[in-house]
Parts: structure tokens; C-alpha cells; sequence
């Protein structure tokens, strides 16, 4: 019996005329652990927001639901962390960068 996932993947894959190889080549995952995934109905959040970016479709869509259940709510909450995480860190970089660039060039009084 085919899970949640593969049938919204081969679906899709279907529909955009894409094969199951090049779809696996294109997430970075083997067919072998793809179909591994699939039989589990479950993977790494990484790995299903790869899946859904190479089809275009949402997470929510390809793990079976809807965009206002309280699952994704918590996904979409764990998302906007990772994000503004990520801005913090860009920041941070670029305050770096700046200063590092700041003692090259001699510092504030060159």
C-alpha cells in the first residue's frame, strides 16, 4: 500500500513529467533511501522541504495536511524560528566582514 508521501510524490511527479530518478537525483537522496521514505511515511523535515521545493508544492501538501491543522501550524512556527535564526546569523557575518575589513584597511582612522 502505497503511504501519504509517495502517492503525493509520484502524483506530482506524474503531472510535471518528471521520473522517480531524476526527482531523487535533484533532492539529493538515493532511490534506495527514497523508497526507504516512503515505506516509513516519515522523514527529516530537511529532507521533505527538499521534496517539495524540487515539485513545487507545499510540506504540507505532500505529508497530507491541510495548511491550517495544528501540525502545520507547528511546522510553519519551527520554520519561522529557523529563519529568524538564519537573519541573526547573516547579521552577525556582516558585522564580522565589516570589522575584519575595518582592521585590513587600518582601522576607523586610515
Amino acid at each position: 500500500m502505497k503511504t501519504t508521501i509517495e502517492t503525493r510524490v509520484r502524483l506530482k511527479l506524474d503531472e510535471i513529467g518528471m521520473k522517480f530518478g531524476t526527482f531523487c537525483e535533484k533532492v539529493g537522496i538515493t532511490p534506495v533511501a527514497m523508497r526507504n521514505i516512503f515505506q516509513r511515511n516519515d522523514c527529516k523535515v530537511e529532507d521533505i522541504k527538499k521534496m517539495a521545493s524540487v515539485l513545487n508544492v507545499s510540506v504540507f501538501y505532500l505529508i497530507g495536511e491541510p495548511e491550517n491543522s495544528p501540525q502545520s501550524d507547528l511546522l510553519m512556527d519551527s520554520v519561522r524560528k529557523e529563519n529568524d535564526f538564519l537573519k541573526t546569523e547573516i547579521q552577525y557575518l556582516k558585522e564580522i566582514i565589516k570589522l575584519k575589513d575595518s582592521i585590513i584597511n587600518g582601522g576607523p582612522h586610515a
